[in-house]
């Protein structure tokens, strides 16, 4: 029998960042399905015509499920430095919540944007597949609600632990 890993690796891991993980098999898609075209196109002589469009949906997906993780985790880059410096103090918590909720103003555009898009191209299909193009555009008004719900729950974490430090 094998031992249960600890909290932070192995399943539990993987099942506490399902978007990560989700993005991570997207990632193996894009190079086997890559790899097929190539192996297809220059051993074989015969290139498949569906590769392209599924390896573009899964890129696409992928890049929008990795930021919603990175955005659930706080782990977009960033400049630190203030941080380090300013850790703790009530006006840095302040700055953080104006810019989080700059950038909640932001993704809602974004996402209005991403819905008049896909309504747009509603009646798109891809060439090979005739797959609805839908689903590779949806990817963007999703992806922007989910971080800016994240950056909502961290606004309101924000201001719970401001209320309750001691004055």
């Amino acid at each position: 029998m094998q031992p249960e890993a600890p909290d932070g690796t192995g399943w539990r891991r993987v099942a506490a960042n399902p978007e990560i993980a989700v993005s991570m098999l997207l990632l193996i898609a894009v190079a086997g399905i890559s790899s097929l075209q190539v192996i297809m196109r220059y051993v074989f002589n015969a290139a498949l015509p569906w590769t392209e469009e599924i390896s573009g949906m899964a890129l696409v997906w992928m890049t929008f499920l990795g930021a919603v993780g990175l955005a659930r985790l706080n782990l977009h880059a960033r400049v630190e430095i203030l941080s380090e410096i300013a850790a703790g103090r009530t006006w840095y918590e302040l700055l953080e919540i104006a810019l989080d909720l700059l950038g909640i103003a932001f993704l809602i555009c974004v996402v209005i944007g991403g819905v008049d898009l896909v309504s747009q191209l509603s009646h798109e299909r891809t060439p090979a597949l005739r797959l609805p193009i839908t689903y590779q555009v949806i990817a963007i008004p999703i992806s922007a609600g989910l971080i800016a719900l994240f950056m909502a729950i961290r606004v309101l974490r924000r201001i719970v632990g401001i209320a309750r430090r001691p004055a």
